[in-house]
């Protein structure tokens, strides 16, 4: 399975004419390739859904996260892929690809492949582990966010085997600022 994940990236990149162009493409397929979910985010899973938050002065409202469990005050916590810039984001999801490889071909064989919700969650994926595997390598705190359940809209979960089709996606779906801004702060966050 090394490679396995930047290799699929390549070519999902390729066959939709370059990584604008799969972005573009991602936004659409992801709802085709995930399904629905109304609970609390697994460990290590991928979600997708709408937010709105008067809360925040600036926020993404379609984020694109991994599940880090419940926050501390009752929260879902996430990592948004949205707050890394492409590159950053492809060579942490690889990582964690590679990490979990076992764990993964495990839950996308047989009856689990194109089911999300029977997949199994990533064990030992927490923040700590993350923080501490991948901490010092990339600015994982400007990424981390605390999701309301009550302000998430349409709430969809990913397999394993599409992650490469979410980390394509770059679309601009920031609430007064915009997904070149937010990654540009993940270099001095």
């Amino acid at each position: 399975m090394a490679g396995e994940f930047k290799a699929s990236i390549e070519q999902y990149v390729k066959s939709n004419g370059g990584q604008r162009r799969a972005s573009s493409a991602s936004q659409s397929q992801l709802g085709l390739l995930s399904d629905s979910y109304g609970g609390r985010f697994d460990f290590g899973k991928m979600y997708f859904f709408q937010y709105f938050t008067p809360d925040e002065p600036w926020y993404d409202t379609n984020p694109i996260v991994l599940g880090l469990g419940p926050s501390d005050d009752g929260n879902e916590l996430g990592l948004n892929l949205h707050y890394m810039p492409y590159r950053v984001r492809i060579q942490l999801l690889d990582n964690i690809w590679s990490s979990f490889s076992r764990t993964i071909a495990q839950q996308v064989e047989g009856s689990n492949l194109g089911k999300p919700t029977r997949q199994s969650a990533l064990t030992g994926f927490t923040w700590q582990n993350l923080k501490s595997a991948y901490g010092t390598r990339f600015n994982l705190k400007h990424c981390v966010k605390q999701y309301r359940l009550d302000r998430m809209r349409r709430p969809r979960v990913l397999g394993y085997e599409n992650w490469y089709v979410a980390a394509t996606n770059d679309e601009n779906r920031f609430h007064n600022t915009t997904i070149e801004q937010v990654q540009a702060l993940y270099y001095g966050a």
